[in-house]
């Protein structure tokens, strides 16, 4: 949330449950309505793992990194009665903005540049952090996959694969779309240019 820009070009200011309790659902489905998008691919979470809903597991080992207003929810819903599709962009990577008691806690290890490993303990919390994401993203019919930005600079130390039944467990029907093209774990390629 800290990255998002208002409409008069300003970051949010306050904490996460001021952000989402500010949004305006209805406004923003009414737009992408009249944009005419067939879907809308939004961000749960990138910038340290502050997710735009409730999550236990992510709640229980990042204190303050949820809220309690189910945005996703909401905004899933409110897409939905216009037809659009949603799909959930979630960074599963991304505990490198995390301070460093926040790392330790999750088991997040920095990169080292030509070092490839995986996280054991980070791999457990992302899979858990996830599949209770889809296990609530699939009450919503409309909510068809997650977008995850794949970030290899941190020596493949996620376990995409893992991650993909993780998911799949949850909302069966999910695809899942990146900007790495392994087909052991995406359904479809999105690239990412600078």
């Amino acid at each position: 949330y800290g990255l998002s820009i208002g409409p008069d070009g300003t970051k949010p200011k306050g904490n996460l449950e001021e952000f989402v309790k500010g949004f305006d659902v209805k406004a923003y489905a009414d737009s992408m309505k009249a944009i005419g998008v067939e879907y809308v691919i939004f961000t749960a979470w990138h910038k340290a793992m502050y997710c735009l809903g409730p999550n236990a597991v992510l709640e229980k080992s990042l204190p303050g990194h949820t809220c309690n207003r189910d945005l996703l929810g909401e905004i899933a819903d409110a897409l939905g009665e216009w037809g659009i599709k949603m799909i959930i962009y979630a960074h599963p990577n991304d505990g490198h903005d995390l301070n460093p008691e926040e790392k330790k806690r999750v088991g997040f290890v920095p990169p080292q540049k030509g070092i490839s490993r995986l996280m054991p303990k980070f791999n457990d919390f992302i899979n858990e952090v996830y599949a209770e994401t889809a296990a609530r993203m699939s009450k919503h019919p409309n909510v068809i996959g997650f977008w995850w930005d794949s970030w290899n600079a941190n020596g493949h130390a996620i376990d995409m694969p893992r991650l993909r039944a993780s998911v799949l467990g949850a909302m069966p029907r999910a695809i899942i779309l990146s900007n790495n093209d392994d087909p052991r774990w995406i359904d479809f390629l999105s690239l990412e240019r600078y």
